[in-house]
């Protein structure tokens, strides 16, 4: 509403900068309409990862892949345990002793 009121006072007698305005005044809103409504649905359909925030994407997504490898190698496990230890740790590094 907001951009369609500055564009309204923006008019001038030139029209092609008008046509100019009006096209990226509907560029953005069909912009912004695309995306609210993208992610209105992934919400809907991912309602525990649309509430997590940055860093616990990431480790969300490695417990993802901790899950999905239960049949790897043992020295391998413990390499991706690692991993996700050190995501999920307050300070960022391995607190394993």
């Amino acid at each position: 509403m907001v951009l369609w009121g500055m564009l309204i006072v923006k008019m001038t007698e030139d029209l092609y900068f008008d046509a100019a305005l009006a096209a990226v005044g509907l560029l953005i809103t069909l912009f912004v309409v695309w995306f609210v409504r993208s992610t209105q649905t992934f919400a809907e359909a991912n309602p525990a990862q649309a509430l997590l925030e940055g860093a616990e994407i990431v480790a969300y997504k490695q417990i993802e892949a901790d899950m999905a490898t239960a049949g790897t190698p043992p020295g391998e496990m413990k390499r991706v345990n690692s991993t996700t230890q050190e995501l999920l740790s307050p300070s960022g590094s391995n607190n394993a002793e």
